[in-house]
């Protein structure tokens, strides 16, 4: 089995490659990210089978980031709407624990003209 694509010298390599990168993000990635690792996956494949079918042997210089690379990383990036979903949520209003206290406090003082908790 090949670990890379680049790696792969024919189609059904490349195909038992991309059938286990598929797997791996799967069983690895969460759910909100398999997206991109799959996009990922899927241009590493097209850009060899693109080699492969035409007879091109010359590797890619992984120092190089191409435009699905950079497009890769900005996608990760929440959008607008995602930020104002985020946004928009408030925590729940959690009553104070002293607040029954001082309740208490009021009704007795009310009742017997003091309090224990004041």
């Amino acid at each position: 089995m090949v670990r890379h694509a680049h790696d792969a010298q024919n189609k059904s390599q490349l195909d038992a490659w991309r059938a286990a990168q598929k797997q791996n993000v799967e069983l690895y990635v969460p759910d909100q990210y398999s997206k991109y690792a799959e996009r990922n996956v899927d241009r590493q494949y097209k850009e060899r089978l693109h080699e492969l079918t035409k007879g091109a042997s010359a590797s890619t210089n992984n120092a190089e980031v191409s435009s699905n690379d950079a497009q890769d990383v900005l996608d990760l990036y929440e959008t607008e709407s995602d930020k104002k979903k985020h946004d928009s949520w408030k925590p729940p209003v959690v009553p104070s624990p002293t607040a029954g206290l001082r309740k208490l406090a009021n009704t007795e003082a009310a009742i017997w003209g003091f309090s224990r908790f004041a």
